[in-house]
């Protein structure tokens, strides 16, 4: 079985951007909230080539915080609301 590491999309938080990991181990760990949204994107970046890959780890990269929530909670066994797309109030991935 192999475990998952999900990051989120990038957000608005604290007066700049951010995004979180969340891993059934962990938990969520939130991420630095950057001042320029290039910077939160670089930083995504690099943590999704960072991450590991090899020996059962999956990198999940998630587009909506819908997604994100919805992943987090099928990992720790709770029940979803079974759709796997974007709802209207889901929130998209800010994209440069």
């Amino acid at each position: 079985m192999s475990t998952e590491i999900l990051v989120s999309p990038i957000v608005s938080r604290d007066d700049g951007f951010a995004f979180d990991t969340f891993s059934k181990a962990a938990g969520v760990t939130p991420g630095f909230a950057y001042r320029r949204i290039e910077q939160a994107s670089y930083d995504r970046k690099m943590t999704l080539h960072s991450l590991p890959r090899a020996n059962g780890f999956a990198v999940i990269a998630c587009e909506t915080l819908g997604e994100f929530s919805r992943r987090c909670a099928a990992l720790l066994g709770e029940t979803t609301m079974g759709r796997d797309f974007p709802g209207p109030s889901d929130g998209y991935a800010l994209y440069i």
